[in-house]
């Protein structure tokens, strides 16, 4: 029963830290969250898509006020192609005009997926249409703020020596890193890099390789139930020790005893109120 108790008391600890960290602290720290994701992209994507050194990828903040010239500092690279003639680098113009996406609700960052070869892609099959990047909205508060803010709630609310919770919290921000990493690859691959018909894409995945992006995409990207559920996981990867654990399975042990007693009991009083039988050809 205690420690029933301090679950209880635990739960309503961390539904207090995750409605401070949602509401008076939201607009600060979703600001300073929202720089540092754009950095974080920028670092993750900026100068290689994982394996395929020719592709890499901008994060631009939606609310700059200078973002189009953000994006033109970003987009440049492509516009810059190698003649194979004479193997010296022709710029092209980057347009006056540049149809950047605006920001949408909790859409408020813009991801650039570059292909440094598209551009030379598209003069060799003469493409009238079409662009050598392409761009997408993500939220920075779904994608990357949730799931950390219920993480530190839970790390802040569970008492911990000081040591073990800076520990933790540094594992924990690490691991909810390449969860976000994970989501940000995904939708990358399933709207620009492996999606067909496109000029900056780097594959053109197969009807079974397709599948499993698109079923990647509904569990990582669409469901934000998931916001939720890794921080959890993640939690107790790092912060629940063996003590709470073997705790933990001794009192599911002593519940599941009880409810045996308990159906034993009540087998026991039936059988009481039931009368016995009586053979039909007992004389």
């Amino acid at each position: 029963m205690r420690l029933l108790k301090l679950l209880r008391f635990f739960g309503i600890l961390v539904a207090l830290v995750t409605a401070f960290l949602y509401w008076p602290l939201k607009a600060p720290l979703e600001s300073f969250h929202r720089e540092a994701f754009e950095r974080v992209g920028d670092f993750a994507f900026g100068s290689r898509f994982w394996l395929s050194g020719d592709a890499h990828a901008a994060f631009v903040n939606l609310h700059d006020p200078d973002v189009e010239t953000q994006v033109r500092l970003a987009i440049r690279e492509v516009f810059m192609v190698e003649d194979p003639a004479t193997g010296k680098i022709v710029r092209y113009p980057v347009p006056d005009s540049l149809p950047i996406l605006k920001p949408q609700r909790e859409l408020d960052i813009l991801v650039i997926c570059m292909h440094r070869k598209a551009m030379r892609r598209m003069i060799d099959q003469q493409m009238t249409s079409g662009s050598p990047f392409g761009q997408i909205r993500i939220s920075s508060r779904i994608t990357g703020y949730w799931p950390l803010a219920f993480m530190l709630a839970l790390l802040l609310a569970k008492p911990l020596p000081w040591k073990r919770k800076f520990v933790a919290t540094v594992l924990g921000l690490i691991l909810i890193e390449v969860f976000v990493l994970m989501r940000l690859t995904v939708f990358m691959l399933d709207v620009c890099y492996a999606a067909p018909g496109k000029s900056f894409a780097i594959m053109q995945p197969g009807e079974t390789l397709g599948g499993l992006i698109d079923q990647a995409k509904t569990l990582l990207v669409d469901n934000p139930t998931l916001s939720f559920v890794m921080p959890v996981l993640v939690w107790v990867l790092v912060a629940v020790t063996k003590e709470e654990w073997a705790s933990l399975f001794r009192l599911l042990g002593a519940m599941s005893d009880d409810e045996d007693e308990d159906a034993r009991d009540e087998l026991e009083e039936t059988n009481i109120d039931t009368p016995a039988s009586v053979s039909p050809n007992a004389k």
